[in-house]
């Protein structure tokens, strides 16, 4: 059965142009309706959290799962190629960095080449401990 057109409302385009204005960033739902209620587009986090979950199913929006103790965060990609990056999600800050790393792209060919599995280069993600995170838990000992 073929998927119904979406209503693209107001709100939703003022989500998405907020999310490409921003494009580098995962944001948390929290960040994004602050970034929003900061350009006067007030908008429940109920409707943000729709929108993005439409926006994840087309492929506009990448979704990095919570952390333990931590909120989603969410990437506009609409229009991006795959990615030659991978990203590093720390799982105490909650922040994201880009990973370009020879090692990388190695692991993915032999992904792809020996067990014969298509990488999506736009969804690669570790999660670990930045480096930040670490030097406070050092001196915290």
């Amino acid at each position: 059965m073929a998927k119904a057109a979406r209503y693209k409302s107001k709100v939703r385009e003022e989500i998405i142009a907020y999310l490409a204005s921003r494009q580098a960033d995962f944001l948390t739902v929290r960040e994004l309706s602050e970034g929003l209620n900061q350009e006067e587009v007030l908008v429940s986090q109920a409707t943000i959290y729709r929108t993005l979950a439409l926006l994840e199913e087309e492929g506009q929006v990448v979704k990095i799962p919570a952390a333990e103790g931590q909120s989603a965060r969410y990437r506009y990609v609409a229009g991006e190629q795959d990615s030659p990056y991978g990203r590093l999600q720390c799982q105490v800050c909650g922040q994201s960095f880009r990973l370009n790393c020879k090692q990388l792209d190695d692991l993915i060919g032999h992904i792809e080449q020996d067990h014969h599995f298509a990488v999506s280069r736009r969804h690669i993600l570790f999660y670990g401990v930045c480096q930040a995170c670490q030097a406070q838990t050092i001196q915290q000992k």
